[in-house]
């Protein structure tokens, strides 16, 4: 290795830059609004799969069961908030200061938005 300023100087920035795009991608994967995307891009095609399977079936009930796979739906994705905020809280029981805070972030997040689909959707 050489004692070089410039060449510690140029290794010095590769690594600011290798250690700046680690943090700008954990940033992303544990920022709660980034979380309900991917969850709620997961969710929108597991039911357009399973609206696409029904309504294949049933094209004279069109309306009907796109209504009723519309609230099978809304039921379903609100039990799972309910279930990932339950298992936040055993989450944030075990973490520390800093990442409880975080956990108890979401988990308020999942819980309020399983009440608002049930609200919204009754």
């Amino acid at each position: 290795m050489t004692d070089s300023p410039d060449v510690l100087r140029a290794e010095t920035e590769r690594t600011r830059v290798e250690l700046g795009r680690d943090v700008d991608a954990l940033a992303d994967k544990v920022t709660p609004s980034k979380i309900m995307d991917r969850q709620t891009t997961r969710v929108r095609r597991a039911f357009a799969s399973m609206r696409d399977t029904v309504m294949g079936a049933a094209h004279d009930t069109e309306q009907s069961a796109s209504a009723m796979a519309s609230a099978a739906a809304v039921t379903w994705l609100a039990g799972l908030e309910r279930a990932a905020a339950d298992r936040r809280t055993g989450q944030v029981l075990k973490a520390g200061a800093d990442l409880g805070r975080l956990l108890a972030s979401i988990a308020a997040c999942e819980s309020t938005h399983a009440d608002l689909l049930v609200r919204e959707n009754v």
